[in-house]
């Protein structure tokens, strides 16, 4: 019995030997090397730099109990037999990576829309939340699709005559439309003018008359309490809560747990 466990002693040493493990922890140290429990990493900003050297068998270790800001981006692939492990070391609640920011100090826009700032927002969230309640992308319609008129085959155009708004008024604005029966669109408008939406790339296949679509991203369609809409260009979030409220709301992007 006791060789039978200095042989299986013997076989886990040898797998390390060509196996890296990298530890990550909040009470961790950029500063060391990241490669023992004893000597872990602190940020995800650290561990990016040896991504692209990451080999078969190699293992990312987050510890529990722990909360990590920015997001884990696997630049490396592993093979049959040596996967690239990610996963957990410890105790504890379950470790935590969190793209989210914190969106404060709203002010009245207009009617009932709250705007804020986001300086730091290089790019729109997938999701937001308030309290830990999800809330809505703004959309028109709110539900259901709009029907498309389409003659002839089009693919970087898309017109509706049943809704006449303003030359302009969807500008920069994203449409989503049903292109086949299998495959939904995201296509930036471009233009807006006489009923027609003129998109930055071509649909994937050629839309047909009577599909389905509907319109996003664009503050018009905050039209319901609840939704939202963040504006690349100025870097301003506005939504339109259920009710009105005090001079600041806490809102959180999405966050992922490992």
């Amino acid at each position: 019995m006791k060789a039978l466990l200095y042989i299986t002693i013997i076989i886990v040493a040898t797998v390390r030997t060509w196996a890296t493990n990298y530890y990550l922890s909040t009470k961790g140290n950029d500063l060391q090397n990241g490669t023992s429990i004893q000597t872990p990493w602190h940020s995800l900003k650290k561990l990016s730099e040896v991504m692209h050297s990451l080999q078969p068998g190699d293992s990312i270790l987050f510890e529990r109990g722990s909360v990590f800001d920015g997001e884990l981006k696997i630049l490396a692939s592993g093979k049959v037999g040596k996967d690239i492990y990610v996963g957990a070391y410890g105790s504890g609640a379950k470790p935590v990576i969190t793209g989210s920011k914190e969106i404060s100090t709203w002010k009245l826009f207009r009617g009932n829309i709250w705007v804020a700032n986001c300086t730091e927002c290089s790019t729109g969230p997938g999701n937001l939340f308030m309290d830990a309640q999800y809330l809505p992308l703004g959309r028109y319609p709110n539900n259901g699709y709009l029907t498309l008129s389409c003659n002839a085959k089009c693919q970087s155009t898309l017109s509706d005559n049943h809704h006449g708004f303003a030359d302009g008024y969807w500008d920069g604005s994203e449409v989503v439309v049903k292109s086949s029966r299998w495959t939904l669109d995201n296509l930036l408008v471009l233009n807006y003018f006489n009923n027609t939406f003129y998109f930055s790339m071509d649909a994937s296949y050629p839309l047909q008359n009577g599909f389905g679509y509907f319109i996003q991203k664009h503050l018009a369609t905050l039209d319901s309490p609840g939704e939202w809409f963040f504006d690349p260009s100025s870097k301003k979030y506005f939504f339109t809560p259920e009710m009105v409220i005090s001079q600041t709301i806490t809102s959180l992007m999405s966050a992922s747990q490992i």
